[in-house]
């Protein structure tokens, strides 16, 4: 290969390759017909190409930045839909294949990317987050820009979902277990201040000036590797780092009564993956993300406390939000009132109707983790797509919980049934935020959906 060949970069639609005078590669993301980037099939096979092109390229090194305000936002959540869409057509038995096959890609380029011998950096001038915080990740060095605008954050697990390109492995060796656990489970965003206290950016720079810094470290290390790639490398201080997990895991199913099964996925992640190999650890990760996107609650969440969330601000800003959904919230009151009255004709003690109520997590009944109460297994959970209260040994338990879901749903059928389907998501983001409907289901217009298509019991009463 000529030298001219070598220094070649491929044709690319949403990256541009630039290499400067003294060698270093940039590789600059500026997404074709998007405001911001993601990623998408589109955007991650380029930079499978690039990676491709890098190992043997010669180039000193390799700068990740961006042409947009933005440095990546993530997930393309609109791909994301429709991927789901084409795993739950499939047969059960093919799916965690389907999803596999999916969503595997990225973090093969990142293993090669952090793998390949020559220096990688960041330099980020707006919002890593999603997947462009575990990109970020996959360099060997992040330069960050001290503004406002300038973040990394991981906020898969508030809205159902889990990091799925390495971030459950790389954040945690990189910063530790319980500096991780926050950013991993709250979706905390972190300022370029909190970066680099935390040692996630390893250096913090004026506007304009993080070129120019991502250059000079580059131009210092002829080679980089991350200490993880090693021989034999281990997250140091097991028995510790074992402790906070177990103590913040109790803590997180005290909170949410184990009805999300994004953080537990990403326990399962971190109690597994930390004391592997980081290919074993991405391995695990990606089978709890393909067993994951099976689930019902990563898309009604998403849909509820995402899109909902900036049709909800939207409107509100234009003072044109849906007649009738401020009260809404009485209306659920009144409905879970007169299911629990029915309950309790039938004979349902007290206690074990607030036991229930508890564990669905309406608000103001803090979830219980009464150990009587039915639980999933974590094969359990990965398997199906139905909720502990529809599992068959669920008892006088299960039924009483699905009165109570389809009763509380039911109270806005009528609004449902008002209103265009466009503003199905608004109003389930105000039923969970506002109403105190639970947030692991939805919102009721999902749950009245997943009754029609699921057609599982929609019973609103017991009967004596």
């Amino acid at each position: 290969m000529s030298d001219s060949d070598s220094r070649t970069p491929p044709a690319l639609d949403h990256f541009r390759v630039e290499i400067d005078a003294d060698g270093i590669a940039h590789l600059i993301f500026d997404m074709a017909g998007s405001p911001v980037n993601v990623l998408s099939q589109a955007t991650i096979g380029e930079i499978g190409r690039v990676v491709d092109w890098f190992e043997t390229a010669d180039v000193r090194g390799l700068i990740l930045r961006s042409a947009k305000q933005v440095f990546c936002a993530g997930g393309d959540l609109g791909e994301l839909g429709a991927a789901y869409d084409r795993i739950h057509a499939l047969p059960p038995p093919e799916r965690a294949a389907a999803a596999r096959a999916h969503f595997a890609p990225m973090n093969a380029h990142l293993l090669r990317l952090e793998r390949c011998g020559k220096p990688v950096t960041a330099a980020i001038a707006g919002l890593a987050l999603g997947g462009g915080c575990e990109l970020a990740l996959a360099a060997h060095h992040r330069v960050l820009v001290d503004v406002p605008s300038a973040a990394l954050g991981l906020p898969e697990v508030p809205i159902g979902l889990m990091p799925g390109a390495g971030g459950t492995q790389r954040l945690p060796r990189l910063i530790g277990v319980e500096v991780a656990l926050p950013i991993l489970l709250d979706g905390v965003n972190l300022s370029s201040t909190r970066a680099l206290e935390t040692g996630i950016a390893d250096e913090l720079v004026t506007p304009g000036a993080e070129i120019e810094a991502a250059r000079a470290w580059v131009l210092k290390n002829a080679s980089a590797a991350q200490p993880w790639t090693r021989p034999g490398w281990m997250l140091p201080d097991a028995d510790s780092w074992r402790a906070t997990l177990t103590s913040v895991q109790e803590a997180m199913l005290s909170r949410t009564g184990g009805n999300f099964p994004a953080p537990i996925a990403v326990f399962e992640c971190l109690d597994k993956g930390l004391t592997a190999s980081i290919d074993e650890g991405i391995a695990l990760e990606i089978e709890a993300f393909a067993a994951l996107i099976q689930r019902p609650e990563p898309r009604n969440m998403i849909r509820a406390l995402f899109v909902g969330a900036q049709d909800y601000g939207k409107r509100r800003k234009a003072d044109s939000l849906p007649s009738g959904i401020d009260a809404m919230g009485d209306a659920l009151a009144n409905m879970l009132t007169a299911a629990g009255s029915g309950l309790l004709v039938a004979g349902i003690s007290p206690e074990t109707l607030e036991r229930v109520r508890q564990r669905l997590g309406f608000a103001n009944t803090p979830p219980s983790t009464d150990s009587t109460l039915p639980r999933w297994s974590n094969d359990e959970r990965a398997a199906g797509e139905d909720y502990w209260f529809e599992r068959a040994g669920a008892g006088p338990e299960g039924r009483i919980a699905r009165v109570l879901m389809n009763a509380a749903a039911a109270a806005y059928r009528p609004l449902r049934q008002a209103l265009p389907e466009r503003d199905h998501a608004l109003v389930d983001h105000a039923a969970i935020r506002f109403h105190g409907f639970p947030a692991w289901s939805g919102g009721p217009i999902a749950w009245l959906e997943r009754l029609e298509h699921a057609n599982p019991s929609s019973e609103t009463e017991i009967r004596p």
